[in-house]
């Protein structure tokens, strides 16, 4: 009497392993292009902004991930090892949560200078320790404009001090 070996398989990958060629590709490509997709313009937004950030001719920090990208946000407390990563790999996401410059404080000045910029997806973000630098930026609003995006949820009642960039 011949013993027949019987596999038992969940539904779905049942379903999955019953699938021709044909349909498993068509089921990764429909995966992975939104993924790639998504990935491709994290990086060409890297690249625009990298780029802008050469013309100030200061030191340079990229980082993956901006700190005011609403998905980092929720998910950063699960890759908190990356930070630690060796050889400075994860250098950039030190930069990726509010109030890094607290844990921080002068030590990122004393390794690249008065001024640096952090390129992130997001945008580009200037870090200047200089006293009368930092002056003339907040005096000059009309050629240091600030990014209204982040100062939206301010607008609580209407438009205020905070929220303008001109002399509204």
């Amino acid at each position: 009497m011949s013993k027949q070996l019987r596999i038992n398989v969940s539904p779905f990958l049942g379903y999955f392993l019953r699938m021709n060629a044909f349909n498993n590709i068509m089921l990764l490509v429909l995966f992975f292009t939104p993924l790639a997709t998504f990935f491709f313009l994290r990086i060409f937004r890297i690249a625009h902004h990298y780029f802008e950030a050469r013309k100030l001719n200061i030191p340079i920090l990229v980082s993956l991930v901006s700190r005011y990208d609403k998905l980092w946000l929720l998910s950063r407390r699960y890759f908190w090892w990356i930070e630690h990563l060796p050889f400075g790999v994860g250098e950039g996401f030190r930069f990726s949560h509010h109030g890094w410059t607290l844990d921080d404080r002068w030590r990122i000045h004393e390794r690249y200078g008065e001024a640096f910029i952090i390129v992130s997806p997001g945008a580009n973000e200037i870090y200047i320790s200089n006293g009368a630098v930092t002056v003339e930026v907040l005096t000059k609003y009309k050629t240091w404009p600030k990014p209204l995006d982040v100062y939206k949820p301010f607008n609580v009642f209407r438009k205020n001090v905070l929220t303008v960039n001109s002399a509204e």
